[in-house]
């Protein structure tokens, strides 16, 4: 198995830093390469494909999977319908086309089609409706008054670090929420071994932001990983090529 990293990545320096040093630190039996964007075609051409694991940025993995294994792009998540209930969620949450987004109203609105798409928070009669694309699934929510948020990292289905990345430091998620979230989320037949679960804290407990089925969506909020961290990379991999769910609408 070969960990193939992604150079000249300015957006992801910090990434860049602890994957190589938890790399160079594994003791399990693994290959280190690099390469760049721009590079990764040639690279994929001449090496076994099956045997990397690709680490970087959103557009990096999303070059490889469609190189190696004729991917199109890396599916989100957002918030599984198994869990879009008022316990999980604690709002007005759906995910609709274009036709079924509000004509008015406070809301944060995003584009579910992709990874990092456009994303909106405001009243909607003054966004202009030609930035909402036909046939692409929206997220609609209306928003919450949020103490703190955490992001939870899941490896091999077990709690691994929560990590605060924004608000209050001192309003702690809820820890039953988190652990039932998961334990719901793990019937599913897509359920993925490795991912994020981003929680925010409010006045009425703890709700879910969203999940990223994949690490390699997700910037990491927390230096300190051990090197059993990388078996999510690899999980992330096996979830892509069996599964790679889409986005579902409500």
């Amino acid at each position: 198995m070969t960990f193939l990293l992604q150079t000249n990545n300015h957006e992801m320096k910090t990434e860049l830093f602890l994957w190589r040093d938890l790399l160079e630190e594994s003791t399990c039996p693994h290959d280190i390469a690099e390469c760049s964007y721009e590079d990764l075609p040639d690279y994929i051409a001449t090496h076994d494909a099956t045997q990397l694991v690709p680490m970087g940025s959103i557009a990096f993995t999303n070059l490889f999977f469609k190189l190696a294994y004729n991917i199109e792009k890396m599916n989100p998540v957002e918030i599984p319908p198994c869990l879009r209930e008022p316990k999980w969620i604690g709002r007005d949450y759906r995910i609709v086309y274009k036709e079924d987004v509000p004509q008015e109203g406070y809301y944060f609105l995003k584009d579910a089609s992709s990874f990092k798409e456009m994303s909106y928070m405001g009243f909607l009669q003054a966004l202009n409706r030609r930035e909402i694309k036909e046939g692409r699934p929206y997220v609609v929510s209306k928003p919450l008054e949020v103490q703190a948020e955490y992001r939870v990292y899941f490896l091999r289905g077990e709690v691994y670090a929560i990590e605060y990345y924004n608000g209050n430091p001192l309003c702690f998620p809820d820890r039953n929420t988190i652990m039932n979230a998961n334990m719901r989320y793990a019937r599913e037949k897509d359920y993925p071994k490795s991912y994020t679960m981003d929680v925010m804290v409010t006045r009425d407990g703890t709700f879910l932001t969203e999940i990223h089925p994949v690490l390699f969506s997700c910037g990491l909020y927390t230096t300190v990983l051990g090197t059993d961290f990388l078996n999510g990379y690899i999980d992330g991999l096996h979830y892509i090529l069996r599964h790679n769910t889409p986005v579902s609408t409500t």
